[in-house]
């Protein structure tokens, strides 16, 4: 019964604008719903962003571990939560040239932690990685994308 009542967090989308180019505000959002029967407790969430040359790895667990938790309270079930880090502007023509060329990944990255109404403590990763052929969208990417 536990499972079928508790709270379920997940990050659902992350929303960008769909072109990258000099002038269009970039401000990618990602967002977590609760799927669940009954509301998530005590969240807590971190959210941050990096922007890799190509030919290097991430570490999405490390930057999470190197960012400072914020507490959102609680989130109804159905009700979904912004996670944005911070970064918001309009893309200079290097920094789009830079991702639309290849060049550079950007990635988000993020951890939710909250308690179900159980008293259970669950958590939640992602890192998604910006995907920058024909319209920009983030998908999963590597092994840091869990939850429990």
């Amino acid at each position: 019964m536990q499972i079928d009542q508790r709270a379920w967090l997940g990050v659902t989308e992350v929303a960008v604008a769909p072109q990258l180019r000099e002038g269009v505000m970039f401000n990618p959002t990602a967002y977590a719903a609760n799927s669940g029967k009954t509301p998530a407790l005590n969240v807590t969430q971190i959210a941050g962003w990096k922007k890799v040359p190509a030919g290097e790895q991430i570490d999405c667990a490390y930057e999470v571990s190197t960012s400072k938790p914020i507490n959102e309270g609680v989130i109804q079930p159905n009700a979904k939560r912004e996670l944005s880090p911070a970064f918001s502007g309009a893309l200079s023509k290097e920094v789009a040239d830079e991702l639309t060329s290849g060049r550079f990944r950007f990635y988000m990255f993020g951890k939710i932690t909250y308690d179900d109404i159980f008293r259970s403590r669950h958590e939640t990763t992602f890192c998604m990685r910006l995907d920058t052929a024909g319209n920009a969208a983030f998908s999963p990417f590597g092994p840091y994308n869990d939850a429990d």
